[in-house]
């Protein structure tokens, strides 16, 4: 999840860099001319304090690593602007990635042909004439897919399929996209019944469900990414708050107990 959420960022200043690369320059100076001021601020707290002080290991080492998370965080306020580029982004690498993904889909045909292979009728008969259509284990490549039962199941696992690639593959983004509202499984499945219903006898192409994914996240990212937006940039500011100001509140104690005692 944490390396999904840091994947997200570094594409959103990747995209800012790509697509306003004035902009980016001037940021870039902006964040380490404030990250320095923050260093200098952290110095001088303990300074005022104690005029001769220095900070100790703990603290010097502690410095050197929130400095520099620091500069991130003040580039990945305007870079947070570039979260809706850089999602469409990472789609489209998921969508070649998937359809790439041979392993993947020749699970996904298994269990297609074995889950309308075992549909029966009343009688006990198989639903499908698996004749010519032998099991992927023995080469084959087709499924015989007549009836509307047939269709559901191929429905069903392609659909639920597809979601779980994204889900494996994108799990932060996934959480961070989909709503229990309208679930990608069940969209996908819907368009797949619906084309069947509409074109009997025609072959539901495996692309054609990644692209919808692709559309439907797309859609789901419009009606979200002012908030993602707005709670990003909140959520760094106060990030920036709780790693600065308890380490100069630590430069000042550090400061005072160094003090000499006072002496009658």
């Amino acid at each position: 999840m944490l390396y999904g959420l840091l994947e997200l960022l570094a594409s959103a200043i990747r995209e800012f860099h790509s697509l306003a690369t004035q902009s980016f320059t001037q940021w870039l100076f902006l964040a380490g001319g404030f990250s320095a001021f923050m260093g200098l601020v952290f110095f001088l707290s303990g300074r005022l304090v104690r005029s001769d002080w220095r900070p100790g290991y703990i603290l010097g080492s502690l410095a050197g690593i929130v400095i520099p998370i620091g500069f991130f965080l003040v580039l990945l306020l305007p870079a947070s602007s570039y979260l809706k580029p850089a999602v469409v982004r990472i789609l489209g690498v998921w969508q070649q990635s998937f359809m790439a993904d041979s392993a993947w889909n020749e699970e996904t045909f298994r269990k297609e042909y074995w889950g309308v292979k075992a549909l029966k009728k009343p009688d006990g008969s198989p639903l499908e004439n698996f004749t010519k259509h032998p099991a992927p284990e023995d080469g084959g490549h087709t499924i015989p897919a007549v009836e509307l039962a047939s269709l559901a199941v191929i429905a069903d696992y392609d659909s639920r399929r597809v979601a779980e690639h994204f889900q494996r593959n994108f799990s932060f983004l996934a959480k961070l996209l989909w709503t229990q509202e309208r679930p990608l499984p069940e969209v996908l499945r819907s368009d797949m019944e619906r084309f069947f219903k509409e074109n009997q006898g025609t072959i539901y192409e495996h692309a054609k469900s990644v692209r919808l994914a692709g559309t439907e996240m797309q859609n789901l990212l419009e009606q979200k990414i002012e908030r993602i937006v707005l709670v990003t940039r909140i959520a760094l500011v106060l990030l920036f708050v709780a790693l600065w100001l308890p380490l100069c509140a630590f430069g000042i104690y550090d400061a005072w107990k160094k003090l000499e005692p006072l002496r009658s």
